[in-house]
């Protein structure tokens, strides 16, 4: 490596640390796990630069069995979600799908975890993994895997300091706007159940409602059709027929569906399912696995077959706002309901015939589309805000980037 800043140098991994590959106690024996030591998988990451606690923890006689590592040891996930860091604070161990560094006393253990999380070493680390289903990198080749850094532990120190303060700013500026985006969340739903609960009466079921309202059952305004799976022998195609089917997952979070990833069938098994059609006009429900994902057909797809996973909305009389049934999908007062409906099995089913006892609040129709056009622009402001602290938090974390980049140049 050339250009390295005056005092800098490279070392292997394996060079300025004991790597250790974790391992796990039998869990045949319950006597390896109790609550004296912390046992860390990759699930516990999340905590970062500061990892004390775990899932799981293990006994006395457990961590006599298992690999024991000291406080400030780093944690590199080598299997499965591959380039998870975390620093311990704590004496724990590990299981075998993460490899640690126990560093030297030339380095010191701040640095390195910074230097772990860098684009740098993520980038090496992902081109060293073998390309297989599940991505793997071993002890032996983890251990060749290369840092730069200055020979000077005061230096070390300066740049970890200059990290850990910019990085604990833009952290809390980061958690601000996550909350940001958690406060829109709930001021929809708010404005959701004082939408469809607007007398605000607590009665779980049937609530009072204003003069003019019914309770409705679904079934009685809607034919609540299932889509329909492919016949037997036939596959999803990626090029464009012209012929689309609908699967839940395309169905966004946003009441529409992702066209990136849309599948097509041919136009013989088109004709075949002809009658499981979806139209601009009807409303999608999920059914199965993800329950009660709602939204409305764009007209690009007007005429596109619906998985079986869905149903469809066709309204019998024309006195339903589509929109207004839409945003009563996203409230509680559904998602209760469908929650009490739901089958919990292996994969969760809501099935029709209890979809269709779902009591739906109903206004007139201009009182329906009054409080669809509420909260039609509503949504679209929330919808604009979340982008904007969206798009700031992806600036923050390029930032940490940005910084990281410049330590591991030596011009921070």
């Amino acid at each position: 490596m050339t250009n390295l800043p005056q005092g800098w140098e490279v070392k292997k991994l394996g060079e300025i640390s004991e790597i250790v590959t974790g391992s796990t106690p039998s869990k045949s024996n319950l006597d390896f796990y109790g609550k004296d030591y912390p046992f860390f998988k990759p699930s516990d990451f999340e905590q970062g630069y500061f990892l004390e606690n775990a899932g799981d923890n293990l006994s006395k006689l457990g961590f006599d069995k298992a690999r024991q590592l000291p406080p400030k040891t780093i944690l590199v996930v080598c299997i499965g979600s591959l380039g998870k860091v975390a620093l311990t604070r704590v004496i724990g161990s590990c299981n075998q799908q993460i490899n640690a560094i126990i560093p030297h006393k030339n380095i010191i253990a701040e640095y390195i975890y910074y230097y772990c999380i860098s684009s740098k070493f993520q980038s090496i680390l992902f081109s060293k993994a073998p390309q297989t289903t599940l991505a793997i990198l071993n002890k032996t080749e983890f251990s060749k895997l290369e840092i730069i850094y200055p020979k000077d532990i005061k230096e070390q120190e300066r740049i970890v300091g200059i990290l850990d303060e910019s990085f604990a700013k833009i952290d809390e500026s980061i958690k601000i706007l996550e909350q940001d985006l958690l406060n829109l969340d709930e001021l929809m739903q708010s404005t959701l159940q004082k939408a469809f609960n607007p007398l605000k009466d607590n009665t779980k079921e049937n609530y009072q409602l204003p003069q003019g309202w019914e309770w409705k059952s679904l079934g009685e305004i809607a034919n609540v059709k299932g889509g329909k799976r492919l016949p037997k022998g036939e596959n999803l195609l990626d090029n464009n027929t012209k012929f689309a089917y609908i699967r839940v997952a395309d169905f966004q979070d946003n009441g529409t569906i992702n066209l990136q990833n849309i599948k097509f069938i041919n136009e013989n098994t088109y004709n075949i399912l002809k009658n499981y059609k979806i139209y601009d006009d009807n409303l999608y429900i999920s059914i199965a696995g993800t329950i009660g994902k709602s939204g409305i057909i764009p007209k690009e797809l007007n005429g596109a077959i619906l998985t079986e996973n869905a149903v469809k909305l066709e309204y019998i009389q024309n006195n339903i706002s589509n929109k207004f049934m839409y945003f009563f999908t996203l409230s509680n007062v559904f998602k209760t309901q469908i929650q009490t409906s739901t089958k919990i099995v292996a994969q969760p089913k809501l099935a029709i015939t209890r979809l269709k006892q779902i009591q739906i609040p109903l206004p007139p129709l201009q009182e329906q589309e009054q409080i669809a056009s509420h909260l039609d622009e509503l949504s679209l402001n929330i919808k604009n805000l979340k982008q904007n602290y969206q798009a700031q938090i992806k600036d923050l974390q390029e930032l940490k980037n940005s910084l990281l980049d410049k330590a591991f140049k030596g011009n921070l």
